[in-house]
């Protein structure tokens, strides 16, 4: 099988490339180092070197270098974090453009510059590399730009730099100063073969495992910081495993054999072990169980599945990015999973419901409806709430109310004045304190409220948040002796009222 996929791999030539021996694989170096550019970089970052091993002599490409174990193959200059996230590389194969002012450094300090541009400056980031990148012009240039920088250092790169010769024993060091360009240094002295007649396609699955191994760092580094144990998180072994089950057996399972099915096809008992449970991204992956029109309405194409859905959001009645105004493409159906997947919440209009099996229709056609940020979702009986001609209500008190007709409240933050972004972008700004105290208030009383039976429009919550900001604290709302005062004035307040 993976013979098979690698005889059918072909990179062609990029002609923009110009001459660059590259060309063939050059875009997917700029396409990861766009994708690995937006991810958050660390205080610590490091730049290095790393191999590509390869023997054979039909690239002008690959490089020798003695003092390595893969003495033989590609050189590419790595940007890395401590977590071992990558955020940048360069492919060491010719002249490329230099930075101005950096003739000095080398052209091995000119690629820590290129690398190094994407280090936001100014911010006390930390970078590290070996004697191979190091020199002191290079550590000026950077120091002047802002990032802190620290690597081992060849003395013949350094003129006058002599170390004390008693400094032989372990423990022992010797430390020297000096002032270059208004820029104080330290330097202190202290007692480590897939064979291919197409050449590039070693680089190409280099790439491929350098892009696993970066996406199970990122997933390690998120686990990690939502509080999972090292014993809940896959080793990168089953992270790659899993991987590569969900792109083999994507859009597979459920697939029929072309021609009339077989009537000994019923009769056939399954034998022998229990199938394969694939991997959830494949089971939830939005293919293989959309609904399909049949003879007893919408049901899951996927065979012996007996689920029905509830209500269809189809791609026609969703407003586009931007707000634009044409007919969805097969663009547009591979753009909506980076907007909308499984688990968003958002609120949507009820167009129809179908008589025939009671699907209700949505449509978020205007640009007040779409994905739901931050706030608090409360879930009560529809008879609770008033029907209205508008059921999104912005407080004064800054709180944001969405009130569904069928029992679902959502509480939130001011909504923004509409936009391009076609309600497909969710605001994950912090809020402040006196707003998420203003939103559990509202919360609160809402509840208050569905408890004593009485109607919930803005009205009614207007009233029960003027009243309660008068004598009571937020958190003193969950107490029933303060629940009980407070409905009898909200009650006495909307009768007088009306």
């Amino acid at each position: 099988m993976f013979d098979t996929i690698t005889r059918s791999i072909h990179l062609e030539t990029v002609h923009d490339q110009g001459t660059s021996r590259t060309r063939k694989f050059q875009r997917i170096i700029d396409r990861f180092n766009q994708v690995a550019g937006n991810i958050i970089m660390g205080e610590n970052l490091s730049v290095d070197e790393q191999i590509i091993a390869y023997k054979g002599k039909k690239s002008s490409l690959r490089q020798y270098n003695p003092k390595k174990p893969k003495k033989w193959g590609y050189k590419i200059s790595v940007l890395s974090g401590e977590t071992g996230v990558i955020h940048a590389i360069e492919f060491y194969s010719e002249p490329v453009i230099v930075p101005s002012n950096s003739d000095s450094v080398g052209k091995s300090g000119q690629s820590v510059i290129r690398l190094g541009e994407r280090i936001p400056t100014g911010r006390n980031f930390k970078l590290f590399y070996d004697n191979w990148f190091n020199s002191p012009q290079l550590q000026v240039y950077l120091a002047k730009r802002g990032v802190q920088s620290v690597g081992t250092l060849q003395l013949n790169r350094a003129k006058g730099l002599r170390f004390d010769s008693e400094v032989r024993n372990r423990g022992q060091y010797d430390v020297k100063t000096a002032t270059c360009e208004g820029v104080q240094l330290f330097a202190t002295q202290r007692m480590t073969t897939h064979f291919c007649k197409r050449f590039y396609m070693k680089i190409f699955l280099h790439f491929v495992n350098l892009i696993a191994t970066n996406c199970w760092a990122v997933y390690r580094g998120d686990c990690l910081a939502g509080g999972l144990s090292h014993k809940e998180i896959m080793s990168l072994f089953d992270f790659k495993a899993s991987l590569a089950a969900s792109l083999t057996q994507a859009q597979i399972l459920g697939r029929r054999s072309p021609g009339r099915p077989s009537a000994l096809d019923e009769k056939k008992k399954k034998t022998g072990p229990p199938t394969f449970l694939p991997p959830r991204d494949i089971r939830v992956d939005g293919y293989e169980h959309i609904p399909v029109s049949g003879k007893r309405g919408p049901r899951c194409k996927m065979q012996k599945c007996d689920a029905k859905p509830d209500a269809s959001l189809q791609l026609s009645a969703v407003n586009l990015p931007g707000g634009e105004l044409r007919r969805r493409s097969v663009e547009d159906e591979l753009m909506m999973r980076e907007y909308l997947s499984e688990s968003d919440l958002l609120s949507a209009e009820v167009q129809k419901v179908s008589s025939e099996d009671g699907l209700v229709h949505l449509h978020t056609r205007s640009l007040k409806y779409g994905k739901l940020g931050q706030g608090i979702l409360i879930n009560l009986k529809p008879s609770n709430i008033k029907r209205s001609k508008t059921h999104f209500h912005n407080l004064d008190c800054g709180v944001s109310v969405i009130m569904g007709n069928n029992g679902y409240i959502w509480v939130g933050a001011t909504l923004p004045v509409e936009d391009e972004s076609g309600g497909h972008l969710v605001n994950s700004e912090v809020i402040s304190r006196s707003e998420r105290e203003a939103i559990t208030r509202v919360a609160n009383l809402i509840k208050l409220l569905a408890e004593n039976e009485v109607l919930i429009y803005d009205t009614s919550v207007i009233t029960a948040y003027d009243l309660s900001k008068e004598q009571y604290e937020a958190k003193d709302l969950i107490k029933k002796s303060v629940k009980d005062e407070l409905i009898v004035l909200i009650k006495m307040k909307l009768a007088t009222e009306l």
